[in-house]
């Protein structure tokens, strides 16, 4: 990341505002907290109006959480192979 030293005026109300509620301790944090927030929203902006219509919302549903939280622990419970081929057995791994 490049950073660069620049001089802007502000409204020092608003960054002692702004340093509030991101929690920051310094009004150049709060800037580019801000800065990176303001730029992450406009990028999710455009990304819905590109979708609009094409996506659904599955929300917080009781039921769909409840049918994702079952499929979830069926994928665990069940494993995941993850190639190769196992060519020796556990007490050959195992020294007893």
């Amino acid at each position: 990341m490049a950073v660069t030293k620049t001089t802007i005026r502000l409204d020092a109300d608003l960054v002692d505002e702004a340093m509030k509620v991101l929690g920051t301790k310094s009004r150049t944090d709060a800037v580019d907290i801000a800065l990176r927030e303001i730029v992450a929203l406009r990028r999710f902006k455009t990304l819905m109006k590109k979708n609009a219509g094409k996506l659904t919302f599955a929300g917080f549903e009781e039921e769909s959480y409840e049918r994702a939280e079952r499929e979830a622990k069926t994928l665990l419970d069940r494993g995941f192979h993850l190639g190769g081929v196992i060519r020796a057995g556990r007490d050959e791994w195992h020294e007893r």
